[in-house]
């Protein structure tokens, strides 16, 4: 494998380790600032919607800001990583801490609707944010010539 290759190499595993890391911590924090209310639990069925919308629209710029300097090319393909990232991790931490530790088991997704939503929601929302991205810069990319 010549230098080049290598560089490329890394230079892919540490933005997948980046992305791991950025969306485990926006995790940590959701659970952090829900630990008082019993995951939100606690809160009515109002403020659960509203928390959800709220997350709904802050995933649009963190998206963004990930896809812009993190990724920096391939909007729409690496998104998907980041819809991945943003799902499948999140559902088995919110398992393990809602699931197992807290007892709900299963019946958390329903329990805990506001949580599981967001496994299926980002795998939309995320790939359309860097696809509209990608038409951008392709667009932006065709005027330059």
């Amino acid at each position: 494998m010549n230098k080049n290759k290598m560089k490329e190499k890394i230079m892919t595993i540490k933005k997948h380790l980046t992305t791991y890391i950025i969306t485990f911590v926006i995790w940590f924090i959701f659970l952090l600032f829900g630990l008082p209310s019993d995951y939100y639990q606690t809160w009515t069925f109002n403020a659960q919607v509203c928390l959800s919308i709220f997350a709904f629209f802050i995933i649009l710029p963190i998206t963004y800001i990930v896809l812009q300097k993190v990724w920096k090319q391939n909007y729409f393909k690496n998104s998907l990583w980041i819809a991945f990232y943003a799902s499948l991790p999140l559902a088995v931490y919110d398992y393990i801490y809602v699931g197992l530790i807290k007892g709900y088991g299963h019946s958390y997704i329903f329990s805990h609707w506001y949580l599981s939503i967001f496994y299926l929601i980002v795998l939309i929302e995320i790939p359309i944010i860097g696809y509209i991205m990608e038409r951008r810069r392709l667009r932006i990319k065709g005027r330059e010539k």
